[in-house]
C-alpha cells in the first residue's frame, strides 16, 4: 500500500520502513517532520520523485531509498548540513548530480551511493569540501567526462567506485593523495593514456580493476607496492609488455590481462579480438 500521509504530524525522529511492499510516491508531508534524523524507504516498489521539501528537515543524517522505483532528479539538499549517509542506488533517477551535495564547506556526507541509476552529464568536481568522504559510488549511470583533479583532496576515501560509465581522459595523478582508498573501480569507460604508476604509492589497496579502457604503455613497475592487493583486472586494454616477476611475488587471489601479455601467475586471461572492434570508443586507427 501507500505510505501514511499523516507522518508529518508526527515528532517522530526516525522512519524505519524499509523492506516492505510499499508502493506509490512519497507524501511530502514528511518534509514537515522537523525532529527527523533518518529516514529508511530501501526495498520498497516506491515510484515517483523524491521530495523537494526534504531540506526543511535539519536533523536529517541518513537518507536510504535504494532499490525502488523512483524518478526525476535529486533535490537540492544543500542545506541538510548533517547528512552523512545518502544511499539513492538501484532506482531510476536522472539528470546530473547536483553540486550542491558538496556545497557546505564543513561537509558531513561520509557515504555517497548512487550506482544503477541514468544519471548523465560529469562528476562533481567540488569534492574538496568532501573531507569526511568515504565511500562514492557512482557506478553504472551514464556519465562522462574526466575525474577532477580535486579529487586527490577527498583524503578519507576507501571506495571510489565508478565503473560502467563513459568516464575519458586519463586518470589524475591527485589520486595518489587518497591514501586510504581500498577499492578502486574504474572499469569498463574510456579512460586513455597511461595508467599512472603513483597508484602503486596507495598501500591500501585491495581490489583495483582497469579492464576494458584504452590504457596504452605497460605495467607500472610500483605496482609491486601494493602489498595487499586482492583483485587487480588489466584485461580490455591496449596494453604491452609483459607482467614482471615482482608482482608474481605479490600474491593477489584474482589477476586478469589480455593473453597476449605473458604472465606467470594470473588467474586469467582475455581474447583481444572483440577489442579490434570498440577501438573506435578511443579514437584508435588500426587501419594500415
Amino acid at each position: 500500500g501507500a505510505l501514511p500521509t499523516e507522518l508529518g504530524l508526527t515528532p517522530l525522529r526516525k522512519i524505519r520502513f524499509y523492506g516492505n511492499f510499499f508502493s506509490g510516491s512519497i507524501p511530502e508531508e514528511i518534509g514537515l517532520m522537523s525532529n527527523l534524523d533518518a529516514i529508511y524507504l530501501d526495498d520498497n516498489a516506491l515510484t515517483g520523485t523524491i521530495p523537494g521539501n526534504l531540506s526543511t528537515c535539519p536533523m536529517l543524517a541518513d537518507i536510504r531509498m535504494y532499490n525502488n522505483q523512483l524518478t526525476g532528479t535529486l533535490p537540492d539538499l544543500s542545506m541538510l548540513d548533517n547528512l552523512a549517509l545518502f544511499y539513492m542506488d538501484h532506482n531510476f533517477l536522472t539528470g546530473s548530480i547536483p553540486q550542491s551535495l558538496f556545497n557546505s564547506s564543513s561537509s558531513s556526507l561520509t557515504d555517497l551511493q548512487l550506482q544503477m541509476n541514468k544519471f548523465d552529464g560529469f562528476m562533481p568536481d567540488l569534492l574538496e569540501n568532501a573531507i569526511l568522504l568515504k565511500t562514492l559510488n557512482l557506478a553504472n549511470n551514464n556519465l562522462e567526462g574526466t575525474i577532477p583533479k580535486n579529487i586527490g583532496t577527498a583524503k578519507a576515501l576507501k571506495k571510489l567506485l565508478l565503473y560502467g560509465n563513459s568516464f575519458d581522459g586519463t586518470v589524475p595523478d591527485e589520486l595518489a593523495f587518497c591514501s586510504e582508498l581500498e577499492s578502486l573501480g574504474l572499469h569498463d569507460n574510456r579512460f586513455t593514456g597511461t595508467i599512472s604508476g603513483l597508484i602503486g604509492s596507495l598501500s591500501k589497496l585491495k581490489n583495483l580493476t582497469l579492464s576494458d579502457n584504452g590504457f596504452t604503455g605497460t605495467i607500472p613497475t610500483l605496482f609491486k607496492n601494493l602489498e595487499i592487493l586482492q583483485q587487480l583486472s588489466l584485461e580490455g586494454n591496449l596494453l604491452t609488455g609483459d607482467v614482471y616477476p615482482e608482482m608474481c611475488e605479490i600474491g593477489i587471489n584474482t589477476f586478469t590481462v589480455d593473453c597476449d601479455i605473458e604472465c606467470d601467475c594470473c588467474s586469467g586471461c582475455s581474447e583481444m579480438d572483440l577489442l579490434i572492434d570498440e577501438l573506435g570508443r578511443y579514437g584508435v586507427d588500426e587501419s594500415p
